[in-house]
């Protein structure tokens, strides 16, 4: 069962504030490829539980998105790692979560599962309900 990893999302007010990082940020590979990336200071511990996971993402106190954990690669000039990640940004039922410095572990059963498309509430909305304990 893989694990997962928690961040907040800096300076982002909004999914679409995330989603444009994302994209902003996105690393083109020699095979043509494009993935997400963010890198760290320190590699995960747990690095080897991650195979198959996600990185979820929290705006505002509340888990709104993931992004599938592809590799993580060691940096070759200075101590961390960088975190390939899959693309587009996938939002999430949100899920109240307060906020904290680097990353933080989250087991599959804690995971939030991914958005309905068809659901016809806003972000703002859904997040507010979840907020309140309501969704």
């Amino acid at each position: 069962m893989p694990c997962h990893l928690t961040r907040v999302a800096f300076a982002c007010r909004t999914l679409a504030d995330l989603a444009a990082a994302a994209e902003r940020f996105a690393l083109t590979l020699a095979s043509g490829e494009r993935v997400g990336r963010i890198t760290s200071a320190r590699a995960p511990r747990r690095a080897g539980d991650l195979a198959g996971g996600s990185l979820y993402w929290i705006i505002a106190h509340t888990i709104v998105a993931r992004q599938p954990i592809l590799a993580i690669v060691a940096l070759p000039d200075r101590p961390g790692a960088e975190i390939r990640l899959g693309l587009p940004v996938i939002p999430t039922v949100p899920v109240p979560r307060r906020a904290h410095q680097g990353w933080r572990y989250l087991e599959e059963g804690d995971a939030p599962p991914d958005l309905d498309p068809a659901d016809p509430l806003p972000p703002t909305l859904r997040r507010e309900l979840a907020t309140l304990g309501l969704w």
